[in-house]
Order: structure tokens, then sequence, then C-alpha cells
């Protein structure tokens, strides 16, 4: 309800916004993107992408897609997907919602599900901008024989990939890896 109350305020100055953008608080945890609170989101977030494009504005939405918050689904279901310390324990990179873990982009499993939420956002969903928050996550530690640099990158250059022409906002995340493959950055 507070979403369309500020979509119909905002639609009416379109000629000064171009894009309405949905943060944090859709889905159910840091990492469970494709699980939407059916409490805020009765519907799910088409219909919401649907009536941004209605009022002639580009649909963004807020992922943070190398997290995993403690207690996510994809936490307990897939710890083999999360960076682990030399003792095999789970790394914390923040203390948001608890406590989150980074997912290792070098796990084909874990990759292949960042790209299908982005399918499902992007292609379903219909949304046009993807504010990407907490992509430091994949490169606080070094692993598979690659620097922290070098993950940064590769990190970068996967959700470019995943998200192909649409639009990234880049956030928590180095500069230099961004650099021409993001087209807003917030830090």
């Amino acid at each position: 309800d507070i979403i369309l109350r500020d979509l119909e305020a905002i639609g009416k100055r379109s000629d000064l916004v171009n894009t309405f953008q949905i943060d944090d608080g859709y889905q159910t945890a840091v990492g469970d993107w494709l699980s939407i609170d059916k409490k805020k989101f009765p519907n799910g977030m088409k219909p919401i992408a649907d009536k941004i494009h209605e009022k002639g504005l580009k649909a963004g939405i807020w992922l943070a897609p190398f997290g995993a918050q403690r207690g996510s689904k994809i936490a307990a279901e897939h710890p083999d997907w999360l960076v682990k310390n030399k003792k095999g324990k789970p790394i914390i990179v923040g203390a948001n919602w608890g406590g989150f873990y980074p997912l290792d982009i070098d796990n084909q499993q874990a990759r292949d599900y960042i790209k299908g939420v982005f399918d499902v956002v992007l292609n379903q969903w219909g949304f046009d901008l993807v504010k990407l928050d907490f992509l430091y996550a994949t490169a606080v530690v070094p692993m598979h024989n690659k620097t922290r640099g070098q993950l940064a990158y590769e990190s970068i250059d996967f959700l470019r990939e995943c998200v192909g022409d649409k639009q990234i906002l880049g956030c928590g995340v180095q500069q230099m890896p961004c650099f021409g493959k993001v087209e807003y950055m917030r830090i």
C-alpha cells in the first residue's frame, strides 16, 4: 500500500523522475530473493513492476545477490555455497539482518542460483534496474588461489553477464571493478 501510494505521488512528477525503485523488505530473507513476503506483497512483484511501468517509469529493485542472511533458507539448505574460513565455518561479512554470509561465486550451483534469480527478476517480474548492494562480500577473503581484487573483478563481470542490458546501480562495492560495467554507483 505504501509503495502504491508513493508511486501515485511520484507518477505525477514523471517529468522530474524516471525510475521508481523498491528497496529491501519485499523478500522473506536476504538470499531468499524469490520468496516474497506475502503480507507486504500479496500479489507478488510483477504487478508492482507493471504499475511502475504504467506511470511511464523504469522499475528498479534492490538485491544483495552475494549475501545470505543467517536463518535464510539458502544458507540453511546450501551451506556448501557459502564462503568459509580455514576451519570450514561460514564467515560473516556484515552485521545487517543479524549477520549475513557471502556466497562463493566459484561454486557453480551458487552461480546458477544467482543467474536464475536475475532471470526471474528481470524477465518474469519485469524490472529494468537492479540496485545491487553489499557486493564487496565475494572479495572479503582471498580464495581459490585468487586475490581479493581478482574476486571483485570476476564478481562484477558475472553480474554484468547475469543482468545483460538492464541497468545496474552498484552499492557497497569497490569502485575500479565497476568502471564501465555499471550505470550508477552509490558508495
